[in-house]
């Protein structure tokens, strides 16, 4: 092979250089100094250890320069120069074949950062593979080597966390290599990182559809509403009207087999909702095939039929004339525009690459849009992803997005690359190898889209790790399990190893759990997602809005003496002695002030802004130090180790204070501190705190605590995070599969099967094509299992502890059947 000629100016990017015996390749380390100054990655390959480096690179090493040695002579001594990953075939063979003997060298990691910036990429990227970094380090490749600008990349995540994650490691990447180099670009990429769109797919359809959202009839206010109550509106008046001829006083029952009215609506929007997320919309909704339906069940059938055509049309209707629309309708309205063939070229930004984070979680309208933007922009997609980590068909997608993509692009002329990413740098080689049995044995029987080119290849070999099989036999009572869990707690907590995460399937079971740990005196931080309002920083706020706003209340101004803004509390049952009486009761109140200033700041509202006035309480009345000492005295009933108490009241204390300062921070975004009043507040949060199931609990980080930490998640809620002990309960739990369904099929016109079944007593309706789309229904729905027990045992760093139910008669639907899979056995 022959070397390329290279000078310090040549690279862009990147410089890897294999060499042999002890040099540094046809640079001197003089030369190589100078290219690391510049910002440029450099590569070194060595056949024979023991180069001879100065400390000027000690400050690149791991961030700019990576050297891989192998101790043994290779056969050819001929030197390998590639600039910036351009190659020949034949030198991407011989890199290949050089990367086997430099198992540190991440080759699939160098292929996909330095692929041809003109093709189209997707990157089949397994747990724990560093997709994200590899995302950071091809948008520098792209910056320094093409003449794109940051505001000319579009970076799509799933959840807001997500998106705020990438921008911070972006600015993390631009503030490294700035430390490190001191160029100006750096400083620059910092400074613009903001003008990058890094957003969630919903948000930035939301920016596309206030700008061309005029062809459908929208303006530029364009709202996003839930449209829960108008569209059951909708359907109580085709109801109505759907029967007025037939049925005599407007009764439907007989019409209906004893169906309440609001039974049937909830069902239908139900139903419709369903639709909305598989991606139907206007005329695919009128273009539905229902089938034929027997006797019992052809009314029903033919209700859907025309309901959902007719409704369809009156519902996006509505929307137009309210100028909003559904969170699921977002990526649909820009379908719909691209099939009126406007143009988008007009946009204010022009998309040159497009990024999706987590592309096995797209719907069918999501890819669409992605293909129709590379179409008007020329655009050149990323998409990285894991199809054994699609775990979100409920919301309309399926492990088949990188399939359709490409079958998409095809269509249009255009290809699609695909590369692999297979090293693992999360979970310990140890516990790795056994998983991989597991990955095998389900990908054997087509469970799960593994095969031996799949196989994970652990990286992580610091410390020891471990996996936990712990088999508890139930026949009777779940005492013995419960009493198993909280062992393997203590037992966690006690080695002081790292953090700790119980990772369940459902809400429900996470709040079991919660609930045991509470009564055994441990402390534990649920995240299950959008539980912000019902945490006790927001309801004691509430308390104290409440005390503000009804000064003479007597109910108001007791409850606030039992929160930490009072530092006496007052226990109820020491008003019995006043029977009711109310002006007895505040009089004792107003003796027992929840601390002096308390009649000060309540009269500094009439002339005080809200918030400022808020803040004196605050910083007076020390809620956070007040709840501190609480939550110590609580937990010294469960257990008389001081220190121990003192960590977790303090670990308590520091989430009330940053979920109190998350909800100071949502009151400023909401209101114009003009217009604020505490009744405005008051009404504001009593609305949330009813509704909101949106709002994600802000988490203490590593950096914050200090100390390790007890969190109980829903796998979802885990998904692209990582801890250092799992903990998986609740695997004797049968898949859950709802009575009603609406179930789709794509052949040449789209089929519906529905089922209707109120209860295990009542009949059962359907039409005939849900009794050939059930089956599928329930492969799939196995397969989906599988893949949320893979994302589960794959968040773990050093152990992994998984409680497996075993029983006499054991459902094969359940996670004990298939860990039993990976064994080679049967229960």
């Amino acid at each position: 092979m022959t070397t390329a000629l290279i000078t310090t100016e040549s690279p862009r990017h990147s410089l890897l250089i294999y060499t042999v015996g002890n040099s540094h390749g046809i640079l001197s380390e003089a030369e190589i100094v100078e290219l690391l100054r510049k910002g440029i990655k450099v590569y070194i390959l060595s056949s024979v250890s023991g180069h001879s480096w100065s400390t000027a690179t000690d400050l690149y090493e791991g961030e700019l320069l990576f050297q891989y040695e192998f101790e043994t002579p290779l056969n050819s001594s001929e030197s390998i120069t590639i600039i910036d990953g351009i190659m020949t075939e034949d030198d991407k063979e011989r890199l290949i074949e050089l990367a086997y003997n430099f198992p540190d060298f991440n080759l699939e990691q160098y292929l996909v950062e330095h692929s041809p910036a003109d093709k189209h990429l997707a990157v089949m990227a397994g747990a724990g593979t560093g997709k994200t970094t590899v995302m950071m380090q091809r948008i520098l490749f792209l910056l320094h080597t093409t003449n794109v600008a940051l505001d000319q990349i579009v970076l799509l995540t799933f959840t807001k966390d997500a998106a705020q994650h990438m921008f911070h490691k972006l600015r993390n990447v631009f503030h490294t290599r700035y430390k490190l180099t001191g160029k100006l670009i750096y400083l620059r990429g910092m400074e613009q990182a903001g003008r990058m769109q890094i957003s969630t797919i919903s948000s930035f359809a939301k920016k596309l559809l206030k700008e061309m959202g005029a062809v459908l009839g929208f303006g530029q206010e364009v709202q996003i509403r839930s449209f829960i109550l108008e569209r059951r509106a909708l359907i109580e008046r085709f109801l109505d009207e759907y029967w007025t001829n037939e049925v005599e006083n407007n009764s439907i029952a007989s019409k209906l087999s004893g169906y309440r009215m609001y039974e049937l609506v909830e069902q239908i929007a139900s139903f419709w909702e369903e639709m909305e997320k598989k991606g139907f919309v206007g005329e695919d909704v009128s273009a539905l095939e229902w089938g034929e339906a027997d006797s019992s069940s052809r009314n029903f059938n033919q209700l859907f039929r025309d309901l959902f055509s007719v409704g369809e049309e009156q519902f996006q209707k509505i929307k137009r004339d309210e100028n909003a629309i559904s969170l699921n309708d977002l990526t649909r309205q820009i379908d719909l525009i691209s099939r009126e063939n406007v143009s988008f070229e007009n946009l204010s930004n022009k998309i040159k690459y497009l990024f999706i984070d987590e592309f096995q979680d797209t719907d069918e309208t999501q890819i669409r849009l992605a293909v129709v933007l590379q179409q008007a922009f020329k655009s050149i997609l990323f998409v990285v992803g894991d199809i054994k980590q699609s775990i979100y068909r409920f919301r309309g997608a399926d492990e088949t997005a990188f399939q359709t993509l490409e079958d998409r692009l095809h269509e249009i002329g255009e290809l699609l690359r695909t590369l692999p990413l297979k090293k693992n740098y999360r979970t310990h080689q140890a516990v790795l190898e056994q998983l991989n049995l597991f990955f095998k044995s389900w990908g054997d029987q087509e469970h799960l889209v593994y095969s031996e080119a799949d196989r994970l290849i652990g990286m992580n070999n610091k410390g020891q790790g471990e996996l936990v099989i712990d088999r508890v036999y139930l026949w009777r009572t779940a005492n013995k399990f419960i009493e198993r869990v909280i062992a393997h707690i203590r037992s966690e907590r006690d080695r002081q190893s790292g953090d700790i995460t119980i990772l369940t399937r459902t809400n429900q079971e996470a709040h079991l759990i919660k609930e045991w740990c509470d009564e055994a005196g441990i402390n534990a931080h649920l995240v299950v997602g959008g539980g912000f309002f019902a945490t006790e920083a927001v309801r004691d706020f509430k308390v104290l809005l409440g005390s503000l706003l009804f000064i003479n209340d007597p109910v108001w101004q007791l409850s606030l003496r039992n929160t930490p803004y009072c530092h006496k509390p007052i226990a109820w049952t020491a008003l019995a002695k006043f029977h009711g009486n109310s002006q007895s009761v505040l009089h004792l109140l107003n003796e027992n002030l929840p601390y002096p200033e308390w009649t000060d700041h309540v009269e500094m509202l009439a002339f005080m802004p809200v918030l400022s006035v808020i803040r004196k309480i605050i910083d007076t009345a020390k809620p956070i130090e007040v709840y501190y000492q609480q939550q110590l005295e609580r937990l010294r009933d469960f257990n008389s180790d001081l220190d121990i108490c003192e960590r977790e009241a303090r670990l308590l204390s520091m989430q009330y204070q940053k979920n109190l300062n998350h909800l100071l921070e949502l009151l400023h975004q909401r209101f114009s501190s003009d217009f604020l009043t505490p009744y405005s507040i008051f009404k504001w949060l009593e609305i949330n705190i009813a509704t909101n199931r949106d709002e994600d609990e802000p988490v203490l980080t590593k950096t914050e605590d200090g100390a390790q930490r007890l969190e109980i998640r829903t796998v979802h809620k885990s998904k692209g995070l990582e801890f250092d002990t799992v903990i998986i309960p609740f695997t004797d739990r049968r898949f859950w599969r709802p009575n009603n369904e609406i179930l789709f099929r794509k052949n040449k016109e789209v089929e519906v099967g529905w089922k209707l079944n109120r209860s295990s007593k009542s009949p059962v309706y359907r039409n005939h094509l849900h009794n050939d789309l059930s089956d599928e229904e329930q492969t799939e729905l196995y397969n989906e299992e599988t893949r949320l027990l893979y994302v589960a045992l794959t968040r773990c760093i050093n152990r992994l502890v998984v409680i497996q139910i075993r029983r006499k008669k054991l459902s094969k639907e359940t996670w004990s059947y298939l860990l039993t899979l990976g064994e080679g056995g049967d229960v």
